[in-house]
């Protein structure tokens, strides 16, 4: 049986270091749920400063009419 050579270089790799492996595996899921969870915390933020953003045109088109009346 001819396995490619990337099975041939890591499958000695796996077997002796599993744990390492999983650790490493696991260490890549977390950074990419924390930077998940940076790009919602980044989105939210962005679109709360445009909702306050958009409060206060408001209000100041409000006292612009409020004065022109």
């Amino acid at each position: 049986m001819r396995y490619p050579w990337f099975m041939s270089v890591w499958h000695p790799f796996i077997r002796r270091h599993s744990l390492c492996m999983t650790m490493v595996v696991t260490m890549f899921m977390i950074v990419i749920v924390m930077m998940i969870m940076v790009v919602i915390v980044m989105v939210t933020a962005t679109m709360a400063v445009v909702m306050v953003m958009v409060m206060m045109v408001m209000v100041m088109v409000m006292m612009v009419m409020i004065m022109m009346v």
